[in-house]
């Protein structure tokens, strides 16, 4: 899996490719971290449409948890992520409720297209 991401005009653009690797999203989180372009409560848009491998729900609430562990570091944000399939929609929408459930700083909506995740992250400019 390969996981990159920009910092442009205050919003993190992160783009995950291939199969899932909760490590690697360990990972990127730490790099995202401890870059000095990134600000606590930045809006964030992930695109997921061309991964090939789903997490389980297991993997899902572990990234949750791990998002609740790191809220001094990222404060009150919005998250859209942008998905290629059902099935990958309905695992995101679990996920919104498990980082709901772990008292996640980071509001995380699901999105089949592009600019619907867009205008949902510019309504919280």
């Amino acid at each position: 899996m390969a996981i990159t991401y920009v910092i442009e005009q205050g919003v993190l653009r992160t783009t995950v490719d291939a199969s899932f690797a909760l490590a690697e999203v360990f990972a990127y989180r730490q790099a995202l971290l401890t870059d000095p372009a990134y600000r606590p409560g930045m809006r964030s848009l992930v695109d997921c449409r061309t991964v090939t491998t789903l997490p389980d729900a297991e993997q899902l609430r572990a990234l949750a948890q791990d998002i609740g562990m790191r809220e001094p570091a990222l404060q009150r944000a919005r998250c859209a992520v942008v998905v290629g399939s059902d099935a990958a929609y309905g695992l995101l929408r679990m996920y919104a409720v498990y980082t709901e459930t772990e008292a996640s700083p980071v509001t995380v909506r699901g999105f089949r297209e592009l600019e619907a995740a867009l205008q949902w992250l510019d309504q919280s400019a």
